[in-house]
């Protein structure tokens, strides 16, 4: 229970200090000091320095660091101050023993932490505590580009390169499991945004499975992660402490590195010092324990240094805690305490978000102490520069939050937000609101059946209670080669949050891909046409109206229904050459152009079930969020087209379709991704090509489409089907496979994944599909693909896939 504390003390207290120095009189920063009786823990600065208000009386007193033998005495406080200077010396460490088995010592110390690990994090069922806080930011690089900004050059002006001191005081009321209290009492100053580093080191546990969103380096599975080197045994406090450190295996942000240190028989932990790292923050953890009742072992003192890097911005950061308890209560029992009230009794899959757990208050004068009210807070010296760094705030700033305002209209800022990010305009009630959209929603598309959309998408909204919203979003496009405008739009009305509940009204007149439900991306496509004249979606016009509602019976189980009206009909080219002069392609789903798509109408009912089994959530802003499950989702659907009028052609058709998806996770980072969907039509009077069962397929080399979705061989519409269907994906990704073996590519933050395909239509030979790629996630990948049919090798090829 990593906290943060210390107390506010009386008047008549008076003040205890002085030095904490090795035996050769060199001062010893970062060392920890612990008053028993009060249960108290406080940290020298860097020059050793440490002072503390008490009230007269005797107490027993540790200090202690990493390297030193720790020392105990007797104080004795008197009515005046108190100085005394502590002297630590070099410790002597007791070096590791090989046993007969040649075993790894570290190894069943290790193994007894881990088993140890959910007794001890069920130790303590509470406790209140008081917490002191001194945070060190220096913004240490702003980007040019970001000068562009008047608000970014006063923050360079006003802070980069300067030292900045805050100090907090907080209570802290812990309640086990993971129920935090806490209140600010006293706050200097709120720090400029930039320079707030978001971390949070207040709620965090070595026992629970992960630090930080980090493996703890005594999680269950641990062992498989981590390799442990013994490198010492030492005494404390008359217990035997074994000091191991803690090496990842591979190099993955999820891991950290570092020194554990656990106590023999207890199996507990009386300090680490772990090294994380993330793609924006590296941070050094540092946490002294002691044993504040019997078998209980809490932090006492905490340090952690953070550098933080981010689009060109790049900050430092050093805070330190001490930590004093005011009461704790100790678990009696053998049994671990329940973690039932994480999920709500009144609704059974529902947990409660972290903002729920941590309740934060803070007191409304926090930021109007005096400075003799810190000065008996504080028990760790402002150093010359800390003094010097509170002048640089200013009176209006510990008031207000120092932030980017993205409503001033003379700021550029506001204005490139707008144009490359778009932003949100709210009443200041936040009931209504408007979205304005980026500059893509300007230009949104071109193809060589309209040319360029030039228009605009907005997104209105009314909240009209906490269950009911209504949105609509309006688009209107002028297309430049056909002259004509598109325009469409959606009307929703939100309810029955926890049960998903949403009814749609859709209409308008645009160009649609013949592959509706899985076509490839739109912009992608945009840009293969304009420079490649490759354009790989072929379009057709359609008018359409279509309501729908999606509502949950029971959690987990999606019920959708919709009725839509559609006149469709065929569409050529408009424009007839790329930028470079090549030919356009034929806007053909065909390559030998043998389809002609008559004018059509449609009258389409379609029903859909889709549930996933004991699938937890949260409610957050009203809205139901699914948690990621490793249980298998079914899906099933039933699509009945009507014929109607005796103008136009009027398909009518069944459609039925089944599938299943699932993603388990293998250990901390290797994923099996699978799916398999199947269907088919009957009762078929007529249809057209847009009515077909389409599949993901996508000749593109460049494509938004995940890997672990689809295939990447053939043409868009090569296994379009009226009939039956098969189809199977499945992905192994993994971090190591084969090129993240080799020395050059070991340490690079990539993973590796290979792929299997298959789809199996009357109208074609089962087709199969291998593929490996390596890239981040989702995000981006780059993917070798090779296809086979019944006669053998069909294709090869290379894909990258973006997630836009």
């Amino acid at each position: 229970m990593l906290l943060l504390c210390i107390p506010f003390i009386s008047t008549e207290a008076q003040k205890f200090r002085g030095l904490v120095i090795d035996n050769k009189g060199k001062p010893i920063p970062y060392a920890s000091l612990y008053i028993k009786e009060l249960r108290s823990g406080i940290m020298t600065d860097t020059n050793g320095s440490f002072y503390i208000y008490l009230p007269p009386g005797d107490y027993s007193c540790e200090a202690s660091c990493p390297g030193y033998d720790s020392s105990d005495w007797n104080l004795h406080q008197t009515k005046t101050t108190v100085i005394k200077n502590i002297v630590l010396q070099r410790r002597h460490y007791a070096l590791p023993k090989r046993n007969e088995q040649n075993e790894n010592p570290a190894i069943p110390i290790i193994r007894s932490a881990i088993e140890a690990a959910p007794y001890n994090l069920n130790t303590i069922s509470g406790y209140k505590a008081d917490v002191y806080t001194k945070n060190r930011e220096k913004l240490v690089k702003v980007p040019g580009i970001q000068k562009m900004s008047k608000t970014v050059r006063d923050l360079a002006k006003n802070y980069q390169g300067k030292l900045v001191v805050s100090e907090e005081h907080k209570h802290i009321n812990y309640r086990n499991p993971n129920r935090y209290q806490i209140q600010t009492l006293n706050k200097t100053t709120v720090l400029p945004k930039e320079l707030d580093i978001p971390i949070d080191i207040s709620t965090t546990n070595i026992y629970e499975r992960m630090i930080l969103d980090k493996l703890s380096p005594i999680a269950p599975e641990a062992m498989r992660y981590y390799r442990y080197i013994l490198i010492c045994t030492t005494k404390e406090a008359g217990h035997t402490v074994y000091k191991i450190q803690v090496i990842p295996k591979h190099l993955q942000s999820v891991l950290v590195s570092g020194y554990i240190y656990i106590v023999d028989k207890l199996w507990c932990v009386s300090a680490f010092d772990l090294l994380t790292y993330d793609s924006h923050i590296i941070t050094n953890i540092k946490v002294a324990y002691k044993e504040i009742v019997p078998r209980g072992f809490l932090p006492i003192t905490i340090q952690a240094g953070i550098n933080y890097h981010h689009t060109g911005f790049q900050a430092l950061s050093y805070n330190i805690h001490s930590i004093r308890y005011d009461s704790v209560i100790v678990n009696n029992t053998t049994q671990p305490l329940s973690n039932q009230h994480l999920t709500k009794k009144e609704h059974r899959f529902e947990r409660l978000l972290p903002k729920d757990l941590i309740s934060i208050k803070e007191d409304t004068m926090a930021l109007d102490r005096d400075s003799m009210i810190w000065d008996s807070i504080r028990c760790v010296p402002l150093l010359p520069e800390e003094v010097e760094s509170y002048r640089l705030i200013k009176p209006d700033q510990k008031k207000k939050t120092f932030h980017f305002s993205m409503k001033d209209w003379t700021d550029m800022r506001t204005w490139w937000n707008l144009i490359i990010r778009g932003d949100r305009f709210m009443t200041p009630n936040k009931k209504q609101w408007m979205d304005c959209y980026n500059i893509q929603s300007m230009i949104p598309e071109y193809n060589f059946v309209d040319g360029l959309w030039i228009g605009y998408k907005l997104g209105l909204g009314w909240r009209i209670s906490h269950a009911n919203t209504f949105e609509f979003n309006p688009a209107a496009y002028y297309a430049t080669a056909r002259h004509k405008w598109i325009a469409f739009g959606d009307f929703s009305f939100t309810y029955a949050p926890r049960a998903r509940g949403r009814i749609s009204l859709k209409g308008g007149s645009l160009t649609q891909d013949y592959n509706e439900e899985s076509g490839e991306s739109r912009l992608f496509n945009s840009v293969s046409a304009l420079i490649y004249a490759d354009n790989y979606v072929k379009l057709f016009n359609k008018q359409y109206i279509a309501i729908s509602n999606q509502v949950e019976p029971f959690n987990g189980m999606l019920f959708s229904s919709s009725l839509s009206w559609e006149r469709r009909r065929k569409i050529d080219n408009h424009v007839y050459h790329s930028l470079l002069g090549q030919d356009a392609e034929s806007n053909s789903p065909f390559k030998d152009n043998s389809y002609t798509m008559p004018a059509n109408r449609l009258l389409k009912m379609s029903l859909a079930l889709e549930y996933t089994p004991n699938h937890y959530y949260c409610m957050k802003n009203d809205q139901k969020i699914y948690e990621e499950t490793e249980n298998p989702t079914l899906s099933l659907s039933y699509i009945q087209a009507f014929s109607i009028g005796q103008v136009e052609s009027s398909p009518h058709y069944s459609k039925m379709q089944a599938g299943i998806r699932q993603t388990i996770n293998v250990g901390l980072f290797n994923r099996f991704i699978w799916l398999a969907d199947a269907g088919c039509f009957f009762n078929r009077k007529s249809m057209e090509f847009p009515d077909y069962h389409h599949f993901p397929t996508v000749k593109n080399t460049s494509t938004t489409r995940s890997f672990n979705y689809g295939f990447f061989l053939p043409n868009c519409y090569t296994f379009s089907t009226p009939d039956r269907w098969l189809m199977v994906n499945a992905t192994w990704n993994t971090p190591y496979l084969l090129i993240k073996y080799l020395p050059i590519f070991q340490h690079k933050k990539f993973d590796e994944a290979i792929h299997a395909r298959l789809l199996a239509t009357p109208e074609e030979h089962p087709y199969m599909e291998f593929s490996y790629s390596a890239g981040v996630e989702d995000i981006s990948r780059v993917g070798f693909c090779i296809g086979f049919d019944r006669s053998g090798y069909r294709s090869v090829g290379i894909s990258l896939s973006f997630a836009l």
